[in-house]
């Protein structure tokens, strides 16, 4: 069995400026970005009754950042955060732990995707996601959550061939079929349509491919008449 066309080795070549970088992995320098400290108070009406957000998406988005990138909890993050304002010595309110919490469910964020005008070849896949349940250790050992049924969802990610961005990504439910959902990305995403960039024929899963083979190729039924 020959070997996959994207699986990429990479030699390190300067050595010095990888070196550094592995160095500054352990730096306690960290700051805010000054465009998202001038974007972190929110200053427009929401256009709902009730008191209005304190934080824009900027600040929720840079709470959850910091909460992935430092492997944090809620708790840990609010904390984390109050920390870096404190330093920076900037008069910032700080999300607390409840609120990005209840934020995050319907946080908009925008793929920022490198411009250009070359053709992209984009690699189309999905994966399966078990959103609610208890560990498979932890049914077989305690015998708990076995009435529970599991929640599953389906991840639709298109990443460039070239520059490995992830330039489309989705997220239905579990009956969604992967060539149902892979036209509706392209329509519903505009940073990846079409008319943004030239785009070569993309490379999708055995799924989605089998299936838009299969709609492509099925032949008329016999008698039928075109309207």
């Amino acid at each position: 069995m020959g070997k996959s066309d994207f699986i990429f080795k990479y030699r390190i070549r300067n050595w010095p400026e990888y070196n550094r970088a592995l160095v500054g992995r352990g730096s306690l320098t960290f700051w805010i970005d000054e465009q998202a400290v001038s974007a972190w108070r929110n200053a427009a009406p929401v256009g709902v009754r009730g008191r209005p957000r304190i934080y824009t998406d900027t600040a929720i988005e840079c709470a959850l950042v910091v909460k992935a990138v430092f492997h944090l909890s809620l708790r840990a993050t609010e904390g984390f955060l109050a920390s870096v304002v404190k330093l920076m010595g900037v008069e910032l309110p700080v999300p607390d732990y409840s609120t990005v919490s209840r934020r995050q469910t319907g946080l908009e964020v925008g793929l920022r995707v490198a411009s250009g005008a070359r053709p992209r070849h984009v690699v189309v896949d999905t994966t399966g996601l078990k959103v609610f349940g208890a560990g498979e250790w932890y049914v077989r050992k305690y015998w708990m959550g076995r009435g529970r049924r599991r929640i599953w969802r389906k991840l639709h990610v298109g990443v460039d061939e070239t520059t490995k961005e992830i330039v489309v990504v989705d997220l239905t439910p579990s009956n969604i079929h992967d060539a149902r959902q892979l036209p509706r990305c392209w329509i519903e995403h505009p940073v990846t349509s079409l008319r943004s960039r030239p785009t070569r024929p993309m490379t999708a899963g055995g799924a989605t491919r089998r299936s838009c083979t299969a709609r492509r190729g099925r032949p008329s039924r016999r008698g039928a008449e075109r309207g």
